[in-house]
């Protein structure tokens, strides 16, 4: 009951700091997704999406409408990994889960951001804590059966959220090879059945979306960069290490390599071996690309659950200063989010602080300017950040184009954009970050329109140091044409 009333109190938390703090770029940009829903899109799969569509239909596009429904998510798979650790070492081991939740910061402060970890998270739980039930039934039996069936459809549901899902399998297969008494598991239906069903829920999402976000995702996880791949892996473990909270992440490792032992038992081999194949996968990308922080959290699922439920006195002194420095940096990566206490710079933790200001200079410019002759002004950004978290500021929440010159391509470059959407004669408000003079998107169309200048500009100052710096460009009177068309 305990831990249970632990989890609630951090998804409250979680709400009432997710309704004050703005949106991250990223999450406006899925916000932006939620007013298109589709079964798909450019970078991932649909499932934040409507989530995110769901909670801002209760309390409108607001902050708290964006999270309310992802943190709700997040508290159920909390749960998830409670009862898991219960199922290995007891009401201990789901007591000390909890306070893990609460302490880790990659899942009480990463997610109380609305991204495609969330789903990901409750997913990654129940498939999980179904293969682990299905494991510790009898083989062939109807129980082992329907949780195997159970473990496919939340694998699934994992896929349509967040497409690195597909690594839970493999870690499981792997396990299962590796063990003569494990691999006869794989004589029964149940784990061909769980990947048909999986796939069988998956497939709208694949077939239905044209933009193939697994060709993205490959390249973004594992194209080679420019970068020293020595410097990227260090940055992958210094990563792993802060969003962990240190001396946790050392006990998680060392929970998970005293199950890989011959004598350690076969749930916990599984968990453990799980747990290894997906960090392995990051830690072999990051040698090619640079690796996000969070982008193994599923790791840490059947590691924390191991952790909790390890009996060995040795480790288990470490938990409570762990536990308390991971809670204590929980604790000022929420304060900084809500109000700066350190020297960080902006764009590294309060990415979407500021732009209530920006969106006021854009609105004050919309108004002095009174197109002629059923002009139009419409509104963009050169990038998807800039434009999501444009179009979320302004109160009217009109449309705001990506025009993505010179930066990647992204579920913008699906969408109709401006040449699609605009007549000739119509203007064009953007803001830029570029302090060139001209910068390079607007050299780029400069032969497009009639006219261009700079109308305002917006930037830190001593009261508010958060403010991006933009150049707002006034674009008149296109003549038709677009780059590269």
């Amino acid at each position: 009951m305990i831990a249970v009333c632990l989890l609630v109190g951090l998804a409250i938390v979680q709400w009432v700091v997710g309704s004050r703090i703005p949106l991250d770029p990223d999450e406006s940009y899925y916000w932006e997704w939620s007013r298109h829903l589709a079964l798909g899109y450019y970078d991932h799969p649909p499932a934040i999406a409507y989530l995110i569509r769901a909670g801002t239909t209760i309390f409108g596009p607001t902050t708290l409408g964006v999270r309310f429904v992802p943190v709700l998510v997040n508290f159920g798979g909390g749960l998830i990994l409670l009862l898991l650790a219960r199922r290995l070492g007891g009401a201990r081991a789901g007591l000390d889960a909890a306070l893990l939740v609460l302490s880790l910061p990659i899942l009480a402060a990463w997610l109380l951001l609305a991204t495609p970890d969330c789903p990901l998270f409750l997913t990654s739980g129940l498939a999980l804590y179904a293969a682990v039930r299905a494991l510790d039934a009898p083989p062939g039996s109807r129980p082992a059966l329907g949780w195997w069936l159970g473990s496919g459809a939340a694998l699934g549901l994992g896929l349509v959220s967040k497409l690195l899902a597909v690594i839970l399998p493999l870690g499981i297969l792997l396990a299962l090879l590796s063990r003569p008494n494990l691999r006869r598991r794989l004589a029964e239906p149940g784990p061909y059945l769980a990947v048909l069903l999986a796939t069988l829920i998956a497939l709208p999402t694949v077939v239905g979306n044209p933009s193939a976000p697994w060709a993205f995702q490959l390249r973004h996880g594992f194209g080679a960069s420019s970068g020293s791949p020595l410097l990227q892996e260090l940055d992958f473990l210094a990563g792993q290490l802060g969003i962990t909270g240190g001396i946790l992440f050392v006990l998680l490792a060392t929970a998970v390599v005293r199950s890989l032992r011959p004598s350690a038992e076969p749930l916990r081999f599984v968990l453990a071996v799980t747990a290894l194949t997906t960090f392995a996968v990051f830690a072999v990308s990051s040698l090619r690309h640079r690796v996000e922080a969070n982008w193994p959290l599923p790791a840490y699922l059947p590691a924390v659950a191991l952790l909790a439920s390890s009996g060995d006195p040795r480790w288990r002194r470490w938990l409570r200063p762990g536990v308390a420095l991971g809670s204590a940096m929980v604790a000022l990566a929420y304060l900084e989010m809500v109000t700066p206490v350190l020297p960080f710079p902006e764009e590294l933790i309060r990415r979407g602080h500021g732009w209530d200001d920006v969106a006021h200079h854009v609105s004050v410019v919309r108004e002095l300017i009174s197109p002629a002759n059923g002009r139009r002004t419409w509104l963009a950004g050169n990038t998807y950040q800039d434009a999501s978290r444009l179009d979320f500021a302004l109160s009217d929440h009109p449309g705001v184009f990506a025009l993505n010159l010179g930066s990647r391509q992204n579920q913008y470059s699906v969408w109709p954009g401006f040449p699609e959407m605009a007549h000739a004669g119509d203007d064009l408000i953007v803001i830029l970050s570029n302090r060139r003079d001209p910068p390079g998107p607007i050299s780029d169309l400069h032969p497009y329109f009639a006219r261009m200048r700079v109308v305002d500009s917006t930037g830190p100052t001593t009261e508010r140091p958060e403010v991006p710096p933009r150049r707002i460009w006034l674009l008149e009177d296109w003549r038709g044409g677009w780059p590269g068309r």
